[in-house]
């Protein structure tokens, strides 16, 4: 059952290696040809569409050196629209640990068994289903 948990982030860890770097990453450190190749990868665009998108990332680029932007005083001084964003996020995180959802899937095995459900692969297959009803809502 352990090493059953080991699958996901196995598989998360393989699918990795494929990532593309950012086009906008390249273009920062000054690799526009890799950056055009990531673009051309992720998105099937036109040699027009792929030059527009290049001219697009390096005005950004170009705004935030000439403005001051740093990614990292915005993480830590970060705007009002940001800073909702990020209180939102860690609101979600908090609540759905806090709300004790977790709590029900680890323990449906015992409380299915208090019901009256006796056969092992039952219990698990039903804590199965409640595991797999919370990632399709979205709420897992």
């Amino acid at each position: 059952m352990v090493s059953i948990g080991a699958l996901i982030p196995l598989a998360s860890l393989v699918s990795q290696m494929f990532i593309v770097e950012t086009p906008r990453w390249l273009l920062e450190k000054g690799h526009a040809k890799r950056a055009v190749d990531a673009l051309r990868r992720t998105a099937h665009y036109t040699d027009a569409q792929l030059d527009r998108q290049v001219r697009e990332i390096e005005a950004t680029l170009a705004e935030e050196k000439a403005s001051g932007q740093n990614v990292l005083r915005e993480l830590f001084c970060p705007t009002r629209a940001l800073l909702h964003a990020m209180l939102v996020g860690f609101g979600m995180a908090f609540f759905q640990q806090g709300n004790g959802s977790e709590a029900v899937v680890y323990f449906t095995p015992t409380v299915l068994r208090s019901a009256g459900i006796e056969d092992v692969d039952t219990l698990y297959g039903c804590t199965a289903a409640v595991g797999a009803c919370k990632v399709g809502w979205g709420h897992g």
